[in-house]
């Protein structure tokens, strides 16, 4: 397919069946595409690096984007009164793990090995962790720890 056009198209336009253009042209059926774009992309290059086209800093931008990888981000940063943290009513600071079941210990047991590890690779830092995951198995011992 080039330039939106089916191969069943192409065929109807040069009035011969798709499979007589299959087996005749399957060469230029084959590379047509990458051909059309190679030559959008090479007349997007020349605009976006012609400092003199009207449509340069557009081009550039979108080659930027498609071929760079380069994106706009635009970030909002939520806070709570006087830019304080935000207060969640009913929420704590502590995780009952005896209260989760055996799947979603396992993804916190993840979470917390995951961002120990991060911590480790940002550099010599002191980590203080302090948690106790409780399995199925284990029992409580009565004082309410």
């Amino acid at each position: 397919m080039a330039m939106g056009f089916t191969h069943n198209d192409i065929a109807k336009l040069l009035y011969i069946s798709d499979e007589t253009l299959r087996r005749h042209y399957r060469k230029e059926l084959d590379t047509a595409k990458i051909k059309s774009n190679f030559n959008v992309a090479k007349n997007l290059y020349n605009i976006a690096t012609d400092p003199e086209h009207r449509s340069s800093a557009q081009a550039a931008i979108f080659w930027a984007k498609t071929q760079m990888g380069w994106r706009e981000v635009e970030r909002k940063e939520v806070t709570g009164a006087n830019g304080g943290p935000l207060l969640i009513e009913g929420a704590s600071d502590v995780i009952d793990s005896r209260s989760l079941s055996p799947d979603q210990r396992q993804a916190l047991r993840d979470i917390l090995t995951m961002a120990i590890a991060k911590q480790i690779e940002a550099g010599p830092k002191i980590i203080d962790v302090d948690y106790e995951v409780y399995d199925e198995g284990d029992e409580e011992d009565g004082d309410g720890e």
